[in-house]
Protein backbone atom coordinates (compact mmCIF):
# COMPACT_ATOMS: atom_id res chain seq x y z
CA UNK A 1 0.00 0.00 0.00
CA UNK A 2 1.43 3.40 -0.98
CA UNK A 3 1.32 6.48 1.21
CA UNK A 4 -1.27 7.91 -1.21
CA UNK A 5 -3.83 5.15 -0.74
CA UNK A 6 -7.06 6.29 0.93
CA UNK A 7 -8.29 4.10 3.77
CA UNK A 8 -11.86 4.37 5.12
CA UNK A 9 -12.66 7.46 3.06
CA UNK A 10 -15.96 8.00 4.89
CA UNK A 11 -14.41 8.08 8.36
CA UNK A 12 -14.63 11.63 9.75
CA UNK A 13 -11.21 12.80 10.99
CA UNK A 14 -10.15 15.78 13.10
CA UNK A 15 -6.51 16.77 12.52
CA UNK A 16 -5.51 17.77 16.09
CA UNK A 17 -2.24 19.60 15.46
CA UNK A 18 -1.05 21.84 12.65
CA UNK A 19 0.58 25.24 12.21
CA UNK A 20 0.23 28.27 9.94
CA UNK A 21 3.03 30.69 9.09
CA UNK A 22 4.61 32.85 6.44
CA UNK A 23 8.39 32.98 6.86
CA UNK A 24 9.64 33.47 3.27
CA UNK A 25 13.28 33.75 4.39
CA UNK A 26 13.21 30.80 6.77
CA UNK A 27 15.43 27.82 6.07
CA UNK A 28 14.58 24.24 6.98
CA UNK A 29 10.82 23.88 7.47
CA UNK A 30 8.45 24.82 4.66
CA UNK A 31 8.74 28.64 4.84
CA UNK A 32 5.13 29.33 3.91
CA UNK A 33 2.23 27.22 5.18
CA UNK A 34 -1.18 28.85 4.93
CA UNK A 35 -4.76 27.80 4.21
CA UNK A 36 -4.11 26.64 0.64
CA UNK A 37 -1.28 24.41 1.88
CA UNK A 38 -3.45 23.02 4.67
CA UNK A 39 -6.24 22.31 2.20
CA UNK A 40 -3.82 20.51 -0.12
CA UNK A 41 -2.72 18.25 2.73
CA UNK A 42 -6.20 17.62 4.14
CA UNK A 43 -7.98 17.28 0.81
CA UNK A 44 -6.18 14.23 -0.57
CA UNK A 45 -9.16 11.87 -0.26
CA UNK A 46 -9.64 11.23 3.44
CA UNK A 47 -12.58 12.87 5.20
CA UNK A 48 -10.70 15.44 7.29
CA UNK A 49 -13.59 17.51 8.54
CA UNK A 50 -11.97 19.79 11.12
CA UNK A 51 -8.51 20.82 12.31
CA UNK A 52 -6.89 22.34 15.39
CA UNK A 53 -4.19 25.01 15.09
CA UNK A 54 -1.38 24.85 17.66
CA UNK A 55 0.76 27.90 18.39
CA UNK A 56 4.02 28.33 16.46
CA UNK A 57 5.21 31.84 17.43
CA UNK A 58 3.92 33.51 14.26
CA UNK A 59 2.21 36.87 13.94
CA UNK A 60 2.97 38.23 17.40
CA UNK A 61 2.27 41.89 18.07
CA UNK A 62 5.34 44.11 17.84
CA UNK A 63 4.24 46.48 20.58
CA UNK A 64 2.19 46.61 23.74
CA UNK A 65 2.62 44.61 26.97
CA UNK A 66 4.87 41.58 26.46
CA UNK A 67 2.37 39.17 27.97
CA UNK A 68 -0.23 40.12 25.35
CA UNK A 69 1.93 40.00 22.23
CA UNK A 70 1.11 36.37 21.44
CA UNK A 71 -2.55 37.43 21.06
CA UNK A 72 -1.51 38.65 17.61
CA UNK A 73 -1.05 35.05 16.51
CA UNK A 74 -4.54 34.15 17.73
CA UNK A 75 -6.00 37.10 15.83
CA UNK A 76 -4.21 35.98 12.66
CA UNK A 77 -5.39 32.38 12.96
CA UNK A 78 -8.96 33.40 13.72
CA UNK A 79 -9.00 35.24 10.40
CA UNK A 80 -7.73 32.17 8.55
CA UNK A 81 -10.29 30.05 10.41
CA UNK A 82 -13.09 32.33 9.23
CA UNK A 83 -11.88 31.88 5.65
CA UNK A 84 -11.79 28.10 6.14
CA UNK A 85 -15.39 28.13 7.37
CA UNK A 86 -16.61 29.97 4.28
CA UNK A 87 -14.94 27.74 1.69
CA UNK A 88 -15.00 24.02 0.88
CA UNK A 89 -12.67 21.71 2.78
CA UNK A 90 -11.49 21.14 6.33
CA UNK A 91 -12.50 23.84 8.80
CA UNK A 92 -10.13 25.18 11.45
CA UNK A 93 -12.34 24.52 14.48
CA UNK A 94 -9.96 25.06 17.37
CA UNK A 95 -6.99 27.19 18.43
CA UNK A 96 -4.33 26.29 20.99
CA UNK A 97 -2.65 29.60 21.75
CA UNK A 98 0.58 30.59 23.49
CA UNK A 99 0.97 32.55 26.69
CA UNK A 100 3.22 32.66 29.73
CA UNK A 101 1.57 30.51 32.39
CA UNK A 102 3.87 31.96 35.06
CA UNK A 103 2.40 35.44 34.64
CA UNK A 104 0.35 35.22 37.85
CA UNK A 105 -2.26 37.93 38.32
CA UNK A 106 -1.85 39.00 34.69
CA UNK A 107 -2.85 35.57 33.35
CA UNK A 108 -6.68 35.90 33.49
CA UNK A 109 -6.55 39.07 31.39
CA UNK A 110 -4.26 37.44 28.84
CA UNK A 111 -6.51 34.39 28.58
CA UNK A 112 -9.54 36.61 28.08
CA UNK A 113 -7.72 38.53 25.33
CA UNK A 114 -6.98 35.24 23.55
CA UNK A 115 -10.57 34.13 24.00
CA UNK A 116 -11.92 37.32 22.42
CA UNK A 117 -9.38 37.19 19.59
CA UNK A 118 -10.18 33.53 18.88
CA UNK A 119 -13.88 34.33 18.35
CA UNK A 120 -15.12 31.16 20.02
CA UNK A 121 -12.31 28.86 18.87
CA UNK A 122 -9.92 28.94 21.86
CA UNK A 123 -9.48 25.40 23.18
CA UNK A 124 -6.22 25.47 25.11
CA UNK A 125 -2.79 26.92 25.77
CA UNK A 126 0.71 25.68 25.05
CA UNK A 127 3.61 27.01 27.09
CA UNK A 128 6.61 25.11 25.73
CA UNK A 129 8.57 22.99 28.16
CA UNK A 130 10.96 20.87 26.08
CA UNK A 131 14.41 21.04 27.65
CA UNK A 132 17.28 18.57 27.40
CA UNK A 133 20.06 19.05 29.97
CA UNK A 134 22.54 17.10 27.83
CA UNK A 135 22.20 19.58 24.96
CA UNK A 136 21.42 16.77 22.52
CA UNK A 137 18.11 18.36 21.48
CA UNK A 138 17.40 22.04 21.13
CA UNK A 139 14.90 23.88 23.25
CA UNK A 140 11.29 23.87 22.05
CA UNK A 141 11.37 27.67 21.96
CA UNK A 142 13.54 30.41 20.53
CA UNK A 143 14.17 31.46 24.13
CA UNK A 144 15.88 29.08 26.57
CA UNK A 145 13.47 26.88 28.51
CA UNK A 146 14.20 26.58 32.21
CA UNK A 147 14.86 23.09 33.51
CA UNK A 148 12.02 21.58 35.58
CA UNK A 149 9.65 24.42 34.75
CA UNK A 150 6.70 22.04 35.19
CA UNK A 151 7.63 21.82 38.88
CA UNK A 152 7.59 25.58 39.39
CA UNK A 153 4.70 26.65 41.69
CA UNK A 154 3.86 29.67 39.52
CA UNK A 155 3.70 27.49 36.41
CA UNK A 156 1.54 24.91 38.14
CA UNK A 157 -0.81 27.65 39.28
CA UNK A 158 -1.13 28.71 35.65
CA UNK A 159 -2.00 25.16 34.55
CA UNK A 160 -4.59 24.93 37.33
CA UNK A 161 -6.05 28.23 36.11
CA UNK A 162 -6.49 26.79 32.63
CA UNK A 163 -8.81 24.12 33.97
CA UNK A 164 -10.79 26.77 35.84
CA UNK A 165 -11.22 28.63 32.54
CA UNK A 166 -12.32 25.49 30.68
CA UNK A 167 -9.06 25.26 28.72
CA UNK A 168 -6.61 22.41 28.17
CA UNK A 169 -2.83 22.48 28.47
CA UNK A 170 -0.65 21.23 25.61
CA UNK A 171 2.62 19.77 26.90
CA UNK A 172 5.62 19.72 24.56
CA UNK A 173 8.39 17.91 26.40
CA UNK A 174 11.16 15.40 25.70
CA UNK A 175 10.89 11.87 27.06
CA UNK A 176 13.17 12.44 30.12
CA UNK A 177 10.64 15.05 31.30
CA UNK A 178 7.57 12.83 31.17
CA UNK A 179 7.64 12.06 34.89
CA UNK A 180 7.36 15.81 35.51
CA UNK A 181 4.18 15.89 33.41
CA UNK A 182 2.78 12.99 35.44
CA UNK A 183 3.39 15.02 38.62
CA UNK A 184 1.90 18.11 36.95
CA UNK A 185 -1.26 16.17 36.08
CA UNK A 186 -1.61 15.13 39.71
CA UNK A 187 -1.21 18.75 40.81
CA UNK A 188 -3.80 19.99 38.29
CA UNK A 189 -6.42 17.20 38.17
CA UNK A 190 -9.12 19.42 36.69
CA UNK A 191 -7.03 20.49 33.70
CA UNK A 192 -6.92 18.29 30.61
CA UNK A 193 -3.32 17.79 29.47
CA UNK A 194 -2.56 17.00 25.83
CA UNK A 195 0.82 15.33 25.28
CA UNK A 196 2.38 16.68 22.07
CA UNK A 197 4.56 14.58 19.76
CA UNK A 198 3.90 11.40 21.83
CA UNK A 199 6.35 12.61 24.45
CA UNK A 200 9.24 13.07 22.00
CA UNK A 201 11.48 10.04 22.64
CA UNK A 202 15.00 11.22 21.75
CA UNK A 203 17.49 9.29 19.65
CA UNK A 204 20.29 11.75 18.98
CA UNK A 205 23.46 12.83 20.78
CA UNK A 206 23.52 11.46 24.31
CA UNK A 207 20.58 9.19 23.45
CA UNK A 208 21.99 7.70 20.22
CA UNK A 209 22.34 3.91 20.29
CA UNK A 210 20.17 3.74 23.41
CA UNK A 211 16.91 2.90 21.68
CA UNK A 212 15.83 0.14 24.07
CA UNK A 213 16.66 2.23 27.16
CA UNK A 214 14.83 5.28 25.77
CA UNK A 215 11.73 3.30 24.82
CA UNK A 216 11.67 1.57 28.20
CA UNK A 217 11.72 4.93 29.97
CA UNK A 218 9.11 6.33 27.58
CA UNK A 219 6.78 3.36 28.06
CA UNK A 220 7.09 3.55 31.83
CA UNK A 221 6.20 7.23 31.99
CA UNK A 222 3.34 7.09 29.48
CA UNK A 223 1.68 4.00 30.96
Amino acid sequence: MSTLDVVEADLRIVDPHHHLWNYPDRAGLQPIYLLDDLRADTGSGHFIDKTVFVECSYGYRNEGPQAYRSVGETEFVAGVAAASASSPGARIAGIVAACDLTSGDELPGVLEAHRVAADGLLRGIRHRLAHDPTGSARSSSTAPVAAHLADDPAFRAGVVALGAHGLSFDAWVYHPQLSEIVDLARAAPDTTIVLNHIGAPLGVGHYADRRHEVLADWRRDTA
